[in-house]
């Protein structure tokens, strides 16, 4: 019943979360994790601004471009 009180606290190392925004930014990927890894990103930038030269290397995720869901590189 007090399921929807519960508070979770999440956490990564700076790799672990470097790597997790480089594997699911990438174009091809599905939409979705991309959009949210990106926002994950804008939030650790805004926060930190170590984040800068990685959110500046990756493109914005654009659910109606076709060449970023077909890109597969």
């Amino acid at each position: 019943p007090h399921a929807h009180c519960t508070k979770y606290i999440f956490y990564g190392s700076f790799d672990d979360l470097q790597y997790t925004i480089n594997l699911r930014s990438r174009r091809g990927g599905h939409i979705a994790y991309r959009s949210l890894v990106y926002r994950w990103l804008e939030l650790l930038n805004s926060k930190e601004s170590m984040w800068y030269p990685l959110l500046s290397s990756i493109e914005k995720p654009d659910p109606k471009s076709r060449e970023q869901f077909l890109d597969r590189s």
